[in-house]
């Protein structure tokens, strides 16, 4: 199992030691991927109880649980 590992890592790390373009390509994914979910999550994705005391929060989730 060990060796699996190994051999696996080993291929990984030889890939992107040898990319010249994929290494600017993962660099743009990676602040894609940082942009979309922590930054839009921040701006547009508001929490929805947020400003909601903890017992109106326990009856928003006991409502759309039990709601048919």
């Amino acid at each position: 199992m060990m060796e699996l590992l190994r051999n696996i890592f080993r291929f990984y790390k030889e890939g992107f030691s040898g990319m010249t373009w994929g290494r600017s390509l993962w660099i743009l994914i990676m602040v894609k991927l940082v942009f979309l979910f922590l930054i839009m999550r921040l701006f547009f994705f508001r929490p929805a109880m947020e400003g909601l005391s903890e017992d109106e929060k326990v009856e928003v989730v006991v409502e759309r649980l039990t709601a048919p």
